[in-house]
């Protein structure tokens, strides 16, 4: 039977707390849920409230997403001035154009 020291050896680092990762989760769940909200039987009530702001409850639960990805698990803020070199997007867009016989 392994002793109680062998077992504490085994057992993984824990890099962040658990009520952190569970706002990752929810977060992640809340996108998925309202996103995909159904509209109600009913014109009226909680459920067509909830359907009316789907998107901007959506939006509420992207924007904790992103800051949490930065703050806690320090994933880097995209920098739009280098997601391609320069001239890359003429490029690619002249490839498309030939590629379409021409037609923009």
């Amino acid at each position: 039977m392994p002793r109680k020291t062998e077992l504490k050896a085994l057992e993984p680092e824990v890099a962040r707390p658990l009520w952190q990762n569970a706002v990752v989760f929810g977060s992640m769940l809340a996108i998925l849920v309202f996103a995909n909200w159904g509209a109600p039987a009913t014109g009226t009530g909680f459920w067509q409230a909830v359907y009316a702001a789907k998107w901007y409850l959506t939006a509420a639960a992207a924007i904790v997403l992103g800051g949490v990805l930065v703050a806690w698990f320090r994933v880097a803020w995209p920098d739009p001035s280098a997601a391609a070199p320069r001239g890359a997007r003429g490029r690619l867009a002249a490839g498309a154009s030939r590629a379409c016989g021409g037609h923009p």
